[in-house]
């Protein structure tokens, strides 16, 4: 496993390099990081923008990483690649990646692990990530994840771009796979199974809608992994309920990467009538939650503003 402490860059043209300094140790089996560099990169704020930012964009599992002076040398076996230098993608794929300096939050390349990679190349043999964040997406439980970026919009892939890899759209940041069928009181990362992805956009809180069972909300929060939000009970009536949630520790320590998870709760007798329901998330906000289009499915969602 190979730590990128401080997250990892594309080392493509007309990047400003602004500095450089040191990096703690790397994983087992390495010497250290390579050092760390500040650069300048281009955004981009569309799919469309962010794709056609890419020679090949590419799904493959990593089979190999090895430490070079300055960057990271990833070994991508591509099961799948798209683009204008599709063919050249395809198979083993080596991809140089830049560590970058005083970035927000830290992931690993672990061999083994699969990501959808938009790459700028080949140069010299070798590709390089379209830039920091966008171009580096990693695949949890089959689906694409784009990554937090400080205060910017993550992201997505283009719905064509993500069927011809055949790998689900993730929503924005981080969503790993829909959570399914769910009971009162159980939880799982991701949205609900009958939303799909991509879900909400980047400002959406939280949400909440029917779950195919009677009597019971799917409460979707936003938060990290190791410290989800998740719905502790439901009080009230037919005209409106409460739900609160399950207080975090004081000392908990919560990793960066943010995306959804969806909590079951069970709502008051009465509270199922099949009309309009008014449900306020404790200190969140209020929504009108609208009733399922019929019995057994799961409703249409309502998300915070």
């Amino acid at each position: 496993m190979v730590s990128r402490a401080r997250a990892a860059a594309a080392l493509v043209p007309l990047l400003l390099l602004a500095g450089c300094a040191g990096a703690p140790a790397g994983g087992p089996g390495l010497t250290g990081e390579p050092p760390c560099v500040a650069v300048d990169e281009a955004f981009y704020p569309t799919s469309a923008e962010l794709e056609a930012a890419a020679d090949a964009i590419a799904v493959g599992t990593i089979t190999a990483v090895s430490e070079e002076a300055d960057h990271w040398v990833v070994t991508l076996a591509a099961r799948k690649a798209v683009g204008p230098a599709a063919d050249q993608a395809a198979g083993d794929v080596t991809v140089h990646v830049m560590v970058l300096c005083d970035t927000p939050y830290g992931d690993t390349f672990d061999v083994g692990g699969e990501f959808v990679m938009l790459l700028s190349g080949p140069r010299d043999g070798a590709f390089f990530p379209v830039n920091t964040t966008q171009g580096l997406m990693p695949v949890v439980d089959g689906v694409a994840v784009p990554l937090d970026r400080s205060g910017l919009p993550p992201v997505t892939l283009s719905e064509a771009t993500a069927a011809a890899l055949g790998t689900p759209l993730g929503g924005p940041p981080g969503t790993p796979a829909p959570a399914g069928g769910l009971a009162p009181g159980d939880s799982q990362r991701g949205l609900p199974a009958a939303l799909g992805p991509p879900g909400p956009g980047p400002a959406a809180r939280a949400g909440v809608v029917w779950s195919a069972q009677a009597g019971v909300l799917y409460v979707v929060t936003w938060g990290s992994s190791s410290c989800p939000t998740l719905a502790a009970a439901a009080t009230g009536d037919a005209d409106g309920v409460t739900v609160t949630f399950v207080p975090l520790p004081a000392d908990a320590a919560c990793t960066a990467d943010l995306g959804p998870t969806t909590s079951a709760v069970a709502v008051p007798e009465g509270a199922d009538d099949g009309a309009d329901l008014t449900v306020t998330l404790d200190s969140l906000g209020t929504v009108v939650v609208p009733p399922r289009e019929a019995a057994g499915v799961t409703g249409p969602p309502s998300w915070l503003p």
